[in-house]
């Protein structure tokens, strides 16, 4: 299972999309879901998404992306939306 940062609180947790256990919080809005799946040890190192984690606790939001970096996760994060609406849609 994907680990990830809580955009939040900053706490790992399992799941980029899962409420965190620290603060139950989880992605309602595109935003939130992109940021929260770029913020994964899909896309990141450990050392590094406990830089992120260290950043998000200290200013209460996650850092900025690139807008390259976004723009690709945007897609990528509608396409899985997507996907998973015509799956439910079909079964």
């Amino acid at each position: 299972m994907t680990v990830a940062v809580c955009t939040n609180c900053g706490t790992l947790k399992y799941g980029a999309f899962s409420p965190c256990e620290e603060c139950h919080a989880r992605p309602t809005t595109n935003d939130e879901f992109v940021r929260s799946f770029a913020f994964s040890d899909r896309y990141l190192d450990r050392a590094t998404m406990d830089e992120v984690s260290e950043y998000v606790r200290k200013n209460g939001e996650p850092p900025e992306m690139t807008p390259e970096a976004y723009s690709l996760i945007h897609k990528l994060v509608v396409e899985a939306k997507t996907a998973l609406r015509m799956e439910r849609m079909f079964s």
